[in-house]
């Protein structure tokens, strides 16, 4: 019995170890999650840093945007605002 009361206790000893190793991973997962939420999303540093490829981007939605449907003939018109109250 001596020897299962000593392999029990030096298993809990293991347990507790891998225990406190892991809320230390988790205390500095949480921390680096905290840093990253305080950063604000700054999309004028990106477009500074990148000026061409946003002018390419926005060329190539405004023409996919600008071929709309066939029936108008390639123009996308709004909604006239009678249509939308029925709704």
């Amino acid at each position: 019995m001596a020897n299962e009361n000593g392999g029990d206790l030096e298993r809990k000893e293991e347990l507790l170890h891998g225990i406190e190793e892991d809320e230390e991973e988790l205390l500095e997962a949480m921390h680096e999650l905290a840093e990253a939420t305080e950063q604000k999303l700054d999309v004028a540093k990106y477009i500074r840093a990148h000026p061409f490829a946003w002018v390419a981007g926005a060329f190539c939605a405004g023409i996919w945007l600008g071929m709309g449907s066939e029936k108008n003939g390639g123009v996308v018109l709004p909604v006239p605002m009678d249509s939308r109250r029925q709704r």
